[in-house]
């Protein structure tokens, strides 16, 4: 499956949101009471996209189990870098931008997305504070 970054950067905004201490972001395919963002994407690719931001260290404890076809996904929280990638690509300007550049030069892997977010967002605050991050 082709690496969706709109449908990765949808699940880590609906585990930062749902997340608590207290409290775990659940995953029925089954179920229409599904994170929001979430509901506009089919099953595979959800259960595809989480499995990628596990892989890549975006997510603690993912536990993903499937019962007579039906996929029960759990997320504890994001992790370190979940949270620091989200952060960099929040605001819907930051993200665009950074998804043209990615494009562009014809890598949307989710570590060129990750280092592309850090320099756009680098880059604005070299332009504010004149401080060199590069």
């Amino acid at each position: 499956m082709k690496l969706n970054p709109d449908c990765v950067r949808d699940i880590l905004l609906s585990v930062e949101s749902i997340c608590t201490c207290n409290r775990i972001m659940n995953y029925n395919s089954d179920s229409e009471d599904n994170p929001k963002l979430l509901r506009k994407y089919p099953c595979d690719e959800i259960v595809y996209h989480i499995q990628q931001c596990d892989k890549h260290g975006f997510l603690v404890d993912v536990n993903i189990r499937i019962e007579d076809e039906v996929y029960y996904i759990n997320i504890k929280d994001l992790s370190p870098r979940g949270h620091a990638f989200i952060a960099n690509i929040r605001e819907d300007d930051i993200w665009n931008e950074t998804k043209s550049i990615a494009e562009k030069v014809g890598s949307l892997s989710l570590p060129i997305l990750a280092q592309i977010a850090e320099n756009v967002i680098a880059e604005r605050i070299e332009s504010q504070t004149n401080l060199n991050y590069q």
